[in-house]
């Protein structure tokens, strides 16, 4: 559940981009799970974004989403949970 709110919040603060890391060990988070937290809170209407897109095909690990937006559900349960 941290992990959700920590989305929701970056898009709220204006993040309507994700990108992967340059270089894998920069960054701690697994960014293909956080893009499949993305796409869950999107199928929840928490959140709208554009279609992730793919770097290796073979390996299906995204190299970014774009088009991230709050919705007005979003909001009120990242309100609440605040």
């Amino acid at each position: 559940m941290v992990y959700l709110i920590g989305v929701l919040q970056r898009v709220a603060q204006g993040e309507t981009a994700l990108y992967a890391p340059r270089n894998p060990g920069e960054s701690g988070e697994n960014f293909s799970e956080l893009i499949e937290h993305v796409l869950a809170l999107s199928r929840r209407g928490m959140l709208t974004s554009g279609e992730p897109r793919v770097g290796n095909r073979n390996t299906n690990q995204y190299v970014s989403i774009d088009n991230l937006s709050l919705t007005e559900e979003g909001r009120r349960w990242l309100e609440s949970a605040r």
